[in-house]
């Protein structure tokens, strides 16, 4: 059997030799494993918000000006890696 990376329901395709039944199609993806994964990626992405605030956060309180923004941490970020690479290249 061969199926392809499918987008929608609407572009699903078969190719086998045998005939498939409508039900052995829908139990694909759905395995334990399949839904253990699903679980894992979503814990993934939970943990990936809070980390991805901290750092910029952490990125903005870098900026030299007054006001702290996410942007000015990068520029000073930037400016200190290439202040710290310039010789060592």
């Amino acid at each position: 059997m061969a199926c392809s990376r499918v987008t929608g329901p609407e572009r699903l395709a078969f190719a086998n030799r045998e005939n498939l039944s409508k039900q052995t199609v829908l139990k694909i993806g759905n395995t334990p494993s399949d839904l253990k994964q699903r679980e894992f990626m979503k814990e993934l992405r939970a943990r990936e918000r809070v980390t991805m605030e901290t750092c910029k956060g952490l990125i903005a309180a870098l900026d030299d000006h007054n006001e702290k923004t996410y942007e000015g941490g990068w520029e000073y970020l930037l400016k200190w890696y290439r202040d710290t690479t310039r010789n060592n290249i």
